[in-house]
């Protein structure tokens, strides 16, 4: 999924600042079968990084439309860098089709905020654009199907 962002970054102590928004773009999805779908996708963020290390966490969570009657739901965890993030996707349930659904994947987000960070500097409406999530191995299950 190609993302685009915006948000807080605030330095909330001496050697951290925390970034606070939200990143949406489109996921698109090919099944092992060769057919390729889509959903657009918005997700909260909320990383913690080290100033002078650049090393940092983030979480949240997602909605996953697949059109207003089909929406699944997920969270999200990484650890990495600024820039750089690696951790775990999973589905927590959904609407319609997705009622009940289930999954999980390794998780892999890069973006271009290692260069949009400056220590001692907050930033009310940072923009972040060309972002990558990458979901490398979803498996969603489905009470009645896959």
């Amino acid at each position: 999924m190609s993302w685009n962002g915006h948000g807080k970054m605030l330095q909330i102590s001496p050697d951290q600042s925390q970034f606070l928004g939200v990143i949406q773009g489109i996921l698109y999805i090919e099944s092992s079968e060769g057919e390729l779908d889509e959903a657009f996708v918005e997700c909260t963020v909320i990383q913690l990084l080290k100033l002078e290390s650049q090393e940092g966490d983030a979480q949240g969570n997602c909605v996953l439309v697949q059109d207003p009657d089909n929406t699944a739901f997920a969270e999200h965890s990484c650890r990495g860098f600024a820039g750089s993030c690696k951790g775990t996707f999973t589905i927590t349930g959904g609407t319609g089709q997705f009622e009940g659904a289930a999954g999980q994947s390794p998780l892999i987000v890069r973006s271009p905020m290692n260069v949009l960070i400056q220590p001692g500097i907050d930033v009310e409406d940072m923009v972040i654009n060309n972002g990558v999530l990458l979901l490398t191995d979803l498996q969603v299950t489905r009470p009645g199907g896959n």
